[in-house]
């Protein structure tokens, strides 16, 4: 994150839109419990530092040291790849899985919303697969 400009809140307390379970467990999954809870109620706007500090990001830098650093971190992790990543982030993570989707009404009849939240990749379609999460929306 660039230290000096960068910044990570979560707005949804300030806008009434509540966590999904799976979204409110992927985030208390990484930081403390007292920072998710922190962030997730009152949508503190964390500053580099501040994030840093919180466990939210694991690296700040100056503006001129964002692509180098980015390049750096990624280098590192050019050699993982393929399923044992994926399955290890599918373990890590299974908790926040939120299971098959759930219909949700939206405003007027025949308007539906689904969710899929899943950080285990290889049970996604091969075309959808990605060594990160993904959330797909789809309405009827």
């Amino acid at each position: 994150m660039r230290a000096d400009r960068g910044y990570w809140c979560l707005p949804e307390a300030d806008i009434n839109i509540p966590f999904t379970p799976g979204m409110s467990a992927l985030i208390q999954a990484r930081p403390a419990p007292q920072t998710a809870h922190e962030a997730m109620l009152t949508a503190r706007r964390y500053g580099g530092a501040d994030a840093l500090a919180s466990g939210i990001v694991d690296h700040t830098v100056n503006e001129d040291a964002v692509s180098a650093t980015a390049i750096e971190i990624a280098q590192a992790q050019v050699a993982k790849f393929g399923d044992t990543p994926d399955t290890i982030k599918a373990r890590v993570y299974a908790r926040t899985n939120c299971g098959p989707p759930r219909p949700v009404q939206l405003s007027g009849p025949g308007h539906c919303l689904r969710t899929i939240c899943s950080l285990a990749p290889t049970e996604l379609p091969a075309r959808r697969r990605r060594s990160h999460t993904r959330v797909w929306i789809t309405t009827r």
